[in-house]
């Protein structure tokens, strides 16, 4: 086993926490990428958790929309993984109205959705709405690995 190692990131230093990039950045050295997932469900939400973690994000997991557009300012995220089902208000409502709540200096983060409702209409929909790609549940682990990578 592999022991982990402090990252360069200031946000890793300041947690003083190690962090699980052990090098393996999809993008600068040194430095783990901030993500927020959007989900509501717990056991899903682990699994986009670890997998983007294992590959040198520093992720965050919001709920709810209302929650996710609240973090934004906070994680100022370089990519969010938005699942569409939930309770009170759809992820739709997330790509019409997240561009708000970002840093002024913030460039727009690829929003990649994630979930199970595949209808064509659907995909289009998001992809028209401003979403990055569309990944189906299930799908394998290695498969959004290689999409995030493609946005990364």
């Amino acid at each position: 086993m592999v022991a982990a190692t402090i990252c360069s990131s200031p946000v890793c230093r300041l947690r003083r926490r190690h962090c699980s990039c052990r090098g393996s950045l999809p993008t600068s050295a040194g430095r783990c990428l901030p993500a927020l997932t959007v989900e509501d469900d717990p056991g899903m939400q682990s699994l986009l958790i670890k997998r983007l973690n294992a590959n040198g994000f520093d992720c965050v997991g919001a709920y709810t929309v209302e929650e996710a557009l609240r973090s934004l300012k906070k994680t100022k995220p370089d990519l969010v993984l938005l699942d569409l089902g939930f309770q009170k208000t759809d992820g739709t409502a997330f790509l019409e109205n997240f561009e708000q709540w970002l840093d002024e200096k913030k460039k727009r983060p690829p929003v990649i959705v994630v979930s199970g409702h595949k209808d064509k209409e659907i995909v289009e929909y998001v992809l028209d709405a401003g979403a990055a790609d569309f990944i189906g549940k299930p799908f394998e682990p290695k498969d959004l690995v290689k999409i995030v990578r493609n946005h990364i």
